[in-house]
């Protein structure tokens, strides 16, 4: 299976900042439909915090959506996401 050079800068982005996460890889039309259902939609990258998810590869997109829902403690909060 090729990598998803977007895929990399985004786990990048994850790691670099500290942000654990779980990691799901698209290979049956079964997965495909899984992502649809979690993220409306069959663009890669994609990442969720609680039920808001963010759709396809931008760093200034990702950062600004990890600053909006970081506590003051450094975690996430998937609460402040509704």
């Amino acid at each position: 299976m090729a990598e998803c050079a977007p895929c990399l800068s985004a786990r990048k982005l994850l790691q670099q900042r500290g942000v654990p996460y779980s990691e799901k890889s698209i290979v049956t039309e079964d997965d495909a439909t899984a992502l649809v259902r979690l993220v409306g939609a069959r663009t890669l990258p994609a990442m969720t915090v609680g039920a808001q998810p963010v759709r396809g590869w931008s760093e200034q997109d990702w950062t600004a959506f990890l600053v909006r829902f970081r506590d003051a403690d450094g975690s996430l909060s998937p609460e402040r996401t509704g």
